[in-house]
Order: C-alpha cells, then sequence, then structure tokens
C-alpha cells in the first residue's frame, strides 16, 4: 500500500484554528432502526449529478439523499467552512483536492477510516492517498485528471511530426512548429490556474508540502520545481511557447484560429475543447503526455465526497459516496460528456466500465478511455496540497501573469510561492520547516 502522509501531529500544532464542532449536529434525518429512512444531506457542483442520486433513491428507500447544487469547488468550500461552524453542514460534500488539508486542519470533516478498510483497494491508490492522513481518512475518490497531450492531428501531419514522448521532444517540436508559422505555436502555459504548473512539478516526482513531525515542511521551491519553470521559462524565452488565462474564451480563440495546435492537460478537457472548436472534428487526437524519460505522467484536477464534521449518520453515508463513485450505473451518468460532467474516475474497476469504450467521434473514432487508462495507471507517488494551498496557489497565479508580460519569470515566481505558503502557514501558527 502507498505510503500515507503523517499529519496528525502536524494538525494538533495548529489546535488553535481547529473549530469546535463537538456539539455540532450535521443535517440528516431520520432513523432507519425505528423504520424512518435516513436523510442525508449532499452538495455538490458536477453537472448531471442529479440522475444518478435519483437512481440511488429508487433503489435504496431506507437511505434517502437530498441534493444541493454548488456552482463550483471554491463555493462549495466557503459553504463547508459556514455550515459546520454554525452546526447545520449537510453530512456529504464534494471536495475539492487542493483544499482538503486545510479542511482536516479545521477540523470540518470526519474520519472515515474506521468504515473503509475494505474499500480502499477499490480506488487508485494515489487518488486514496491524496484524502487520506496518517491513518486517517477523509474523502471517497471520486474522479481524477490523468493528463494526456490533445493535439491537431492534421497539423502534425503536414509537419511530418508525430506526438512527442519526451518533454526535449516537446520543445523540439515547440520550436519547428513555429518555425514553419510563426503564428503557431505548440506550446502553452496558463497563466489563470496554476494547477497545471503543479501538476508538471509533481510528474517529477517533488512535493511541494508534506508532514515532517510536528511541523509542515514546505519546498515549492525544491530543486525539481526549479528545473520545471527553467525549463517552461526557457520556451517562453525562446518565443515557441505562448501563455495565457486557461479555459476562458480567449484560450479556445487559440485553438480556432489554429493558434495554438496542442495541449497538455486532464482527461476532462475533452469535452471543453470538443464542445468549443466542433468544427475542427476529426482534426484532434489523445497521445500520451510527454514524460522526463521515465514513462511517469501527472494527474490534474480531482475530487471526493467527504462526511462533514457532526454527520449522525457516517456508516450509511460511506456507503452511499462509495456506490456514487464505483457503481456502473452511477459513472454511466457522470461521464457522460452530453448530460454529466465528462468525470474520469478513480475508482479501478470503473476504469473498465463500457462508458470509456465508447469512440469519440470529435476525436476522429477514438476511444479515449484507453489513452486516459494508460496516462493514469502510470502516475505515481500523490500530491500533497497543505493547509495554505489558497496562498500558494494565489502566488502562483499573480507570478504567472506577470510571467506573460515579461515582468518576472518563472524560477521568480517559484521563490515567491514558498515565501507565500511559509509566510501562511505561520500566520496560521502552524510549525514550518525548510530545505
Amino acid at each position: 500500500m502507498m505510503k500515507q502522509r503523517r499529519i496528525g501531529a502536524a494538525v494538533a500544532a495548529g489546535a488553535a484554528l481547529t473549530l469546535a464542532v463537538a456539539g455540532c449536529s450535521a443535517q440528516s434525518g431520520g432513523d432507519a432502526g425505528n423504520g424512518e429512512p435516513v436523510e442525508l444531506e449532499f452538495m455538490a457542483w458536477v453537472p448531471g449529478i442529479e440522475k444518478p442520486i435519483e437512481l440511488w433513491n429508487e433503489q435504496n428507500p431506507d437511505i434517502q439523499v437530498n441534493f444541493t447544487r454548488m456552482p463550483n469547488g471554491e463555493e462549495t468550500s466557503v459553504k463547508i467552512s459556514s455550515s459546520v461552524a454554525a452546526g447545520n453542514a449537510p453530512c456529504l460534500a464534494q471536495l475539492a483536492g487542493t483544499l482538503t488539508a486545510g479542511f482536516v486542519a479545521n477540523g470540518y470533516l470526519e474520519d472515515l477510516s474506521e468504515y473503509t478498510a475494505d474499500i480502499e483497494s477499490q480506488f487508485l491508490p494515489w487518488t486514496w492517498a491524496a484524502y487520506s492522513f496518517g491513518d486517517a481518512s477523509y474523502g471517497i475518490p471520486q474522479d481524477t485528471g490523468p493528463m494526456v497531450m490533445y493535439y491537431r492531428t492534421d497539423v502534425y501531419e503536414d509537419l511530418g511530426l508525430t506526438p512527442p514522448a519526451t518533454w526535449d521532444e516537446y520543445a523540439e517540436q515547440a520550436a519547428t512548429i513555429h518555425e514553419a508559422n510563426p503564428e503557431m505555436y505548440g506550446a502553452f502555459i496558463g497563466t489563470n490556474d496554476p494547477s497545471g504548473f503543479a501538476s508538471f512539478a509533481a510528474q517529477k516526482g517533488t512535493e511541494w508540502t508534506s508532514v515532517d513531525g510536528e511541523s509542515w515542511r514546505v519546498a515549492v521551491d525544491s530543486p525539481e520545481t526549479v528545473e520545471v519553470a527553467e525549463y517552461w521559462q526557457g520556451l517562453l524565452d525562446d518565443g515557441v511557447a505562448t501563455a495565457g488565462p486557461r479555459y476562458d474564451p480567449s484560450f479556445f480563440k487559440l485553438l480556432t484560429d489554429s493558434t495554438l495546435v496542442n495541449y497538455v492537460g486532464a482527461a476532462w478537457n475533452a469535452g471543453l475543447i470538443s464542445s468549443n472548436v466542433a468544427d475542427q472534428a476529426g482534426n484532434w487526437a489523445v497521445a500520451q503526455m510527454p514524460t522526463w524519460g521515465d514513462g511517469v505522467t501527472a494527474n490534474n484536477g480531482g475530487s471526493a465526497v467527504g462526511v462533514l464534521k457532526g454527520c449522525d449518520h457516517i456508516e450509511e453515508a460511506v456507503e452511499f459516496a462509495t456506490w456514487l463513485n464505483t457503481s456502473e450505473e452511477s459513472w454511466n451518468f457522470m461521464a457522460n460528456p452530453d448530460e454529466g460532467g465528462s468525470l474520469y474516475p478513480a475508482a479501478i474497476d470503473a476504469l473498465e466500465y463500457p462508458v470509456f469504450d465508447e469512440p469519440n467521434e470529435f476525436f476522429g473514432g477514438q476511444v479515449l478511455g484507453d489513452a486516459f487508462a494508460e496516462s493514469a495507471s502510470s502516475v505515481e507517488g500523490y500530491w500533497a496540497w497543505g493547509p495554505s494551498a489558497n496562498e500558494t496557489l494565489t502566488a502562483f497565479r499573480d507570478g504567472l501573469a506577470d510571467v506573460s508580460q515579461g515582468r518576472s519569470t518563472l524560477p521568480q515566481i517559484v521563490d515567491d510561492a514558498q515565501t507565500a505558503t511559509v509566510d501562511a502557514m505561520e500566520e496560521r501558527g502552524l510549525s514550518v520547516v525548510t530545505d
């Protein structure tokens, strides 16, 4: 079993910040032992998740789930914080991976380890580790974002290129593409969502935050991260890469205008690309992301379902969350690009469900599930987002905007993010060590 992060002592170090929730009761009702159905409140942001919930309710009259839609992970986080503090939190909530360590440190989540010993093996080890701290488990993994390279087959064929296997080849091809057409780029780095850069660093084998005894170890400026920063800064300095916001109209215009002819991104990007450049159907394909020569890929994004502090029906909540995140019936909805969230599962058996074997017309009839499964199986280690993830990401987001304007460099903003992360943790009263 993959080693788990030891967080207990570090959480204790921030005990002054932990909410006093012992007397709080999360919103739930009924008692199956008295003949009344158990009612569980659940909030999440996945498109179309109402349909598997409706199916569960039809099949499980003794455990009924009442759903509240949230617009996104950020607003769900705010709701988790305020509702636990007020003692009226729902039993269940979707958790963004970037925020889970902070929720644990603040005492917002129930430890599920008593109920999950028999289900841990159903999930990719690195996804389980992302929501486990020491001997405690705080979330049932739902989806992942194994990274691949989306690319324009027509452009690559015209230039005699095949998808790069390594980042060195990627850089060489970026130069070739830009030399062939100065208005065209074969490399891109997002400036409004630093999680992409974080994933590239994770692929190198680094970990920005981890627990070291009773302290948090912060290594945002690790040698691996600096090497990744220098690599991308070199592409920008050479003029063969472009930078800008991800997933906003300007990004999709780059694709529409054939200014950007590849993109290294998560499995869930497939639906975004196909829906925004529909007229390019048949001219896109998916390949494995470039590696550093070791075959290791990376993950970008993902979530879990957690049980909030004070829930009266933890066992039933875990039962529902496990079904939601593992059953074929549920994934037939959640993976649907038209009616669901176009999600990719963390559950091992779910990777083989027929819904992931369907050819994708936009991508030339390619079975994308095969590419995603190959990438997911090549992710190693785990990524530890610490309790100050928001400050880390903000420092990178602000710095990347400056990088895109030539006012800073990626190695410089790595140093700035290290400082911001350490400062934020120390302001929370946490003990911090650095290399």
